[in-house]
């Protein structure tokens, strides 16, 4: 039934662009999660600090 439903494309264009997007959310959400580990010492070693 869901298969019947005709899905209008998208100029090349505009799925290129999205694709484009895609790609770099990937990227960016894998640059974040590698330092993330990094910034969780950084905060633990400041707040570890006695005034």
């Amino acid at each position: 039934m869901l298969a019947s439903i005709p899905i209008p494309l998208t100029a090349p264009s505009i799925r290129n662009e999205i694709g484009d997007l895609v790609l770099k959310a990937n990227t960016l959400r894998d640059e974040a999660w590698q330092k993330e580990p990094e910034a969780i010492r950084q905060i633990e070693s400041l707040a570890s600090v006695k005034v």
